[in-house]
């Protein structure tokens, strides 16, 4: 009976702990991203993916606008970060290192969001600064 009781807690936390999806184009590009929504995810991130699609990766929200910054604590994969004004436009683009605890952060104060694609993808996509981010 415990080894039951057990067994479902722990396959209700992994069902818990299944990043959502959501669809997103940014210009005419259409990705998927995992969301990040919540203290724990966006502290979790991609810690131990260790593959993204061409056009998936993973979209960190933030309930207010301010500075914001990155790191890649136990993450493995080589990633750009694309971090989004309140006006949903990318206003920058950083490089970020593997396993890194050295903080990006963006210089602008009016943050709500950022992307996370395998690096150099929003280079490959001609996406750069200015580009617009719609939900869809």
């Amino acid at each position: 009976m415990i080894i039951r009781i057990l067994f479902l807690l722990f396959a209700t936390t992994l069902v818990e702990a299944k990043p959502e999806k959501i669809k997103v184009t940014v210009e005419n590009v259409k990705l998927e991203l995992f969301i990040a929504d919540t203290n724990s995810s966006r502290a979790r991130g991609l810690m131990g993916v260790d593959y993204l699609e061409e056009n998936e990766g993973m979209i960190f929200f933030w309930p207010n606008a301010s500075k914001k910054c990155m790191w890649m604590k136990n993450t493995n994969l080589p990633l750009s970060v694309a971090f989004i004004d309140q006006d949903r436009t990318i206003v920058q683009i950083n490089d970020l290192q593997p396993l890194s605890t050295d903080s990006i952060c963006s210089e602008s104060e009016r943050i709500v969001a950022a992307i996370e694609m395998n690096k150099d993808w929003f280079e490959e996509n001609d996406l750069k600064e200015g580009s617009q981010v719609n939900l869809n």
